[in-house]
């Protein structure tokens, strides 16, 4: 049963709200190029980074994504953290900022949690991991 459809989970996300677009492949090569002139001298031919072939192989890992995005931007996260405000501003990046490491806590209570449930139940909580993983990858690029 797929997590976004499962009729427990349709609630998550609420139906106000308009799903926003996925950025473009031109708006990712974009950001990937100013991504590679900002780095280290290494650089990569952003044109191969894109293909049907890893489209199709990682097909998985962005549905997976954007499922954890759903719970984050629409779901769970949006009722008990938003606060109608940008991510950057909402309590668990403020927490990580003050006290390094709150994230990655949240997220390994999360994974040891979910392995004392059903798949229908650790799914979500899974999610829940990937986006306090998300907090502490934001804290730290504001940092680098």
């Amino acid at each position: 049963m797929n997590f976004l459809t499962s009729a427990a989970n349709v609630s998550l996300i609420d139906e106000d709200y308009d799903m926003p677009a996925a950025p473009s492949t031109d708006d990712i090569k974009s950001r990937l190029k100013e991504y590679d002139d900002e780095s280290d001298g290494d650089d990569f031919d952003v044109e191969s980074v894109f293909s049907d072939e890893i489209d199709t192989l990682y097909e998985d890992v962005s549905r997976i994504m954007r499922s954890a995005f759903l719970q984050i931007a629409y779901g769970k996260g949006r009722e008990r953290h938003a606060d109608k405000k940008p991510f950057s501003e909402q309590i668990s990046c403020w927490i990580e900022r003050r006290c390094r490491g709150y994230a990655c806590g949240q997220a390994l209570k999360k994974i040891d949690e979910s392995l004392r449930m059903e798949p229908e139940r650790a799914i979500p909580e899974l999610m829940g991991a990937i986006n306090y993983l998300v907090v502490a990858i934001k804290v730290l690029e504001e940092n680098a």
